[in-house]
Protein backbone atom coordinates (compact mmCIF):
# COMPACT_ATOMS: atom_id res chain seq x y z
CA UNK A 1 0.00 0.00 0.00
CA UNK A 2 1.19 3.53 -0.85
CA UNK A 3 4.01 2.03 -2.97
CA UNK A 4 4.30 1.43 -6.75
CA UNK A 5 2.80 -1.82 -8.03
CA UNK A 6 6.20 -2.83 -9.31
CA UNK A 7 6.71 -5.21 -12.20
CA UNK A 8 3.36 -6.50 -13.42
CA UNK A 9 3.31 -9.68 -15.53
CA UNK A 10 2.77 -9.39 -19.27
CA UNK A 11 0.69 -12.31 -20.55
CA UNK A 12 1.60 -13.57 -24.03
CA UNK A 13 0.29 -16.01 -26.57
CA UNK A 14 -3.23 -16.59 -27.65
CA UNK A 15 -5.01 -15.03 -30.56
CA UNK A 16 -5.30 -11.55 -29.05
CA UNK A 17 -2.84 -8.84 -27.98
CA UNK A 18 -2.43 -7.89 -24.32
CA UNK A 19 -3.59 -4.26 -23.87
CA UNK A 20 -2.69 -3.79 -20.19
CA UNK A 21 -3.95 -4.15 -16.63
CA UNK A 22 -7.12 -2.31 -15.57
CA UNK A 23 -9.15 -1.77 -12.39
CA UNK A 24 -12.38 -3.16 -13.92
CA UNK A 25 -13.20 -6.11 -16.16
CA UNK A 26 -14.79 -3.68 -18.66
CA UNK A 27 -13.45 -0.16 -18.76
CA UNK A 28 -11.82 1.07 -15.55
CA UNK A 29 -8.49 2.83 -15.27
CA UNK A 30 -5.29 1.40 -16.63
CA UNK A 31 -2.66 0.43 -14.06
CA UNK A 32 1.08 0.46 -14.82
CA UNK A 33 4.17 -0.70 -12.90
CA UNK A 34 4.83 2.87 -11.73
CA UNK A 35 1.30 3.54 -10.43
CA UNK A 36 0.93 3.76 -6.66
CA UNK A 37 -1.25 1.20 -4.88
CA UNK A 38 -4.04 3.27 -3.29
CA UNK A 39 -6.26 0.45 -2.00
CA UNK A 40 -5.05 -1.06 1.30
CA UNK A 41 -7.10 -4.24 0.76
CA UNK A 42 -6.36 -7.09 -1.63
CA UNK A 43 -7.85 -6.22 -4.98
CA UNK A 44 -8.01 -7.63 -8.51
CA UNK A 45 -6.49 -6.18 -11.64
CA UNK A 46 -8.05 -7.26 -14.94
CA UNK A 47 -6.17 -8.07 -18.11
CA UNK A 48 -7.65 -6.32 -21.15
CA UNK A 49 -7.09 -7.69 -24.63
CA UNK A 50 -7.45 -6.31 -28.14
CA UNK A 51 -7.45 -7.87 -31.56
CA UNK A 52 -4.09 -8.34 -33.20
CA UNK A 53 -3.60 -6.44 -36.43
CA UNK A 54 -4.17 -8.27 -39.69
CA UNK A 55 -1.43 -8.50 -42.30
CA UNK A 56 -2.16 -6.69 -45.56
CA UNK A 57 -0.30 -7.74 -48.70
CA UNK A 58 -0.97 -7.06 -52.37
CA UNK A 59 -1.70 -10.48 -53.87
CA UNK A 60 -2.04 -9.27 -57.45
CA UNK A 61 -0.70 -11.90 -59.87
CA UNK A 62 2.85 -11.15 -61.01
CA UNK A 63 4.60 -11.84 -64.31
CA UNK A 64 8.29 -12.21 -65.14
CA UNK A 65 10.06 -12.79 -68.44
CA UNK A 66 11.89 -16.07 -68.84
CA UNK A 67 15.64 -15.55 -68.56
CA UNK A 68 16.90 -18.93 -67.38
CA UNK A 69 17.32 -17.69 -63.80
CA UNK A 70 15.11 -18.36 -60.80
CA UNK A 71 12.32 -15.82 -60.36
CA UNK A 72 10.55 -14.80 -57.16
CA UNK A 73 7.22 -13.35 -56.10
CA UNK A 74 7.89 -9.84 -54.75
CA UNK A 75 6.04 -9.07 -51.52
CA UNK A 76 4.20 -5.76 -51.76
CA UNK A 77 1.75 -4.01 -49.49
CA UNK A 78 1.40 -2.31 -46.12
CA UNK A 79 3.13 -5.06 -44.12
CA UNK A 80 5.56 -6.49 -46.69
CA UNK A 81 8.56 -5.22 -44.73
CA UNK A 82 7.60 -6.89 -41.44
CA UNK A 83 9.64 -10.01 -42.14
CA UNK A 84 8.93 -13.56 -41.05
CA UNK A 85 7.14 -14.49 -44.30
CA UNK A 86 7.60 -17.85 -45.99
CA UNK A 87 6.97 -17.99 -49.73
CA UNK A 88 6.35 -21.42 -51.29
CA UNK A 89 5.85 -22.27 -54.97
CA UNK A 90 4.03 -25.08 -56.74
CA UNK A 91 3.55 -25.90 -60.42
CA UNK A 92 1.08 -28.50 -61.59
CA UNK A 93 0.41 -29.51 -57.99
CA UNK A 94 4.06 -30.24 -57.20
CA UNK A 95 6.24 -28.19 -54.88
CA UNK A 96 8.99 -26.21 -56.61
CA UNK A 97 12.03 -24.81 -54.80
CA UNK A 98 12.67 -21.89 -57.16
CA UNK A 99 10.52 -21.09 -60.19
CA UNK A 100 12.76 -21.06 -63.25
CA UNK A 101 10.88 -22.61 -66.17
CA UNK A 102 8.17 -20.81 -68.13
CA UNK A 103 4.66 -21.41 -66.83
CA UNK A 104 2.32 -20.42 -64.03
CA UNK A 105 3.21 -21.13 -60.42
CA UNK A 106 0.89 -21.05 -57.42
CA UNK A 107 2.44 -18.88 -54.71
CA UNK A 108 1.55 -19.43 -51.04
CA UNK A 109 2.69 -16.80 -48.54
CA UNK A 110 2.52 -17.56 -44.81
CA UNK A 111 3.57 -15.83 -41.60
CA UNK A 112 3.00 -17.10 -38.05
CA UNK A 113 1.18 -14.99 -35.48
CA UNK A 114 3.34 -12.92 -33.15
CA UNK A 115 2.65 -10.48 -30.33
CA UNK A 116 1.26 -7.84 -32.68
CA UNK A 117 -0.03 -9.55 -35.84
CA UNK A 118 -2.43 -12.38 -36.61
CA UNK A 119 -1.19 -15.43 -38.52
CA UNK A 120 -1.31 -14.88 -42.27
CA UNK A 121 -1.86 -17.12 -45.28
CA UNK A 122 -2.41 -15.80 -48.80
CA UNK A 123 -2.14 -17.16 -52.33
CA UNK A 124 -1.40 -15.67 -55.72
CA UNK A 125 0.31 -16.65 -58.95
CA UNK A 126 3.63 -15.98 -60.60
CA UNK A 127 3.73 -16.48 -64.36
CA UNK A 128 7.05 -16.77 -66.15
CA UNK A 129 6.40 -15.90 -69.78
CA UNK A 130 8.06 -18.17 -72.34
CA UNK A 131 10.87 -16.91 -74.52
CA UNK A 132 9.45 -15.14 -77.55
CA UNK A 133 11.11 -14.68 -80.87
CA UNK A 134 10.88 -11.34 -82.59
CA UNK A 135 11.22 -10.80 -86.35
CA UNK A 136 13.26 -7.69 -85.82
CA UNK A 137 16.19 -9.13 -83.91
CA UNK A 138 18.09 -12.06 -82.57
CA UNK A 139 16.67 -13.48 -79.34
CA UNK A 140 19.34 -13.99 -76.73
CA UNK A 141 19.12 -16.26 -73.70
CA UNK A 142 21.12 -18.68 -71.59
CA UNK A 143 21.07 -22.45 -71.82
CA UNK A 144 22.97 -24.23 -69.07
CA UNK A 145 24.69 -20.95 -68.19
CA UNK A 146 25.99 -20.50 -71.74
CA UNK A 147 24.89 -17.36 -73.58
CA UNK A 148 23.08 -18.40 -76.76
CA UNK A 149 20.97 -16.84 -79.49
CA UNK A 150 18.50 -17.70 -82.23
CA UNK A 151 18.07 -15.54 -85.30
CA UNK A 152 14.46 -15.34 -86.43
CA UNK A 153 14.42 -15.28 -90.22
CA UNK A 154 10.73 -14.56 -90.65
CA UNK A 155 10.15 -17.69 -92.74
CA UNK A 156 7.30 -19.91 -91.57
CA UNK A 157 8.27 -23.32 -90.28
CA UNK A 158 6.45 -25.96 -92.31
CA UNK A 159 8.11 -29.05 -90.87
CA UNK A 160 9.65 -30.22 -87.63
CA UNK A 161 13.03 -28.64 -87.18
CA UNK A 162 15.72 -29.46 -84.64
CA UNK A 163 17.35 -26.27 -83.47
CA UNK A 164 20.94 -26.40 -82.29
CA UNK A 165 22.10 -23.93 -79.67
CA UNK A 166 25.62 -22.73 -80.08
CA UNK A 167 27.58 -20.66 -77.58
CA UNK A 168 28.23 -17.08 -78.52
CA UNK A 169 31.79 -15.81 -78.68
Amino acid sequence: YDQPYGTLPTPTGGTRKFAGWFTEADGGGQVTDADTVTNAKDHTLYAHWEDKAGIQLDLTAQTAAYNGAAQEFVLKGTHSGKGGFTVAYAKGGSSVDKPTDAGTYTVTITRPADGEFQAYTGTSTLTIDPLEFDKSNTSRFKVGGIASSILYTGKPITQNVTVGFYPQG
